[in-house]
């Protein structure tokens, strides 16, 4: 779903009488040292993203920046500013503007994929 400057909104939660809520979510793949990180690479977009995020909040909405670990070694998760700094910053912006941050860990059982494991709450610190 549109929304923001021509981005493009994960998932949309509404119900009646509640902000809307925009939730974009980020896959972690980056494994260094027993330490997950987001982003693996410099990421405008996902710069993008949390500037589209803060909007949301400005606007009276709920957002939120949902970090998703499906890799099993993975199990603390962190903004790399040694990849991005960029975007290290504007996490911690987005944190301090009303973004809420989740990491998710998920993992197969049978033929689906449960993310029930919250993990640490690190994500901001510049990794």
């Amino acid at each position: 779903m549109k929304y923001a400057q021509n981005s493009r909104i994960d998932f949309l939660l509404s119900a009646e009488g509640m902000a809307d809520c925009y939730v974009e979510v980020k896959s972690v793949t980056l494994l260094e040292n027993g330490q997950g990180y987001f982003p693996d690479a410099a990421s405008t977009r996902g710069q993008k993203h949390l500037q589209d995020l803060m909007q949301m909040v400005d606007e009276g909405h709920r957002a939120v920046l949902l970090f998703l670990v499906q890799h099993e070694g993975i199990f603390n998760v962190s903004a790399a500013a040694h990849i991005d700094p960029v975007y290290a910053d504007l996490l911690e912006q987005a944190k301090a503007h009303g973004v809420q941050v989740i990491a998710l860990k998920a993992r197969r059982e049978g033929e689906k994929y449960l993310a029930d494991q919250v993990l640490n709450d690190s994500l901001g610190e510049k990794g």
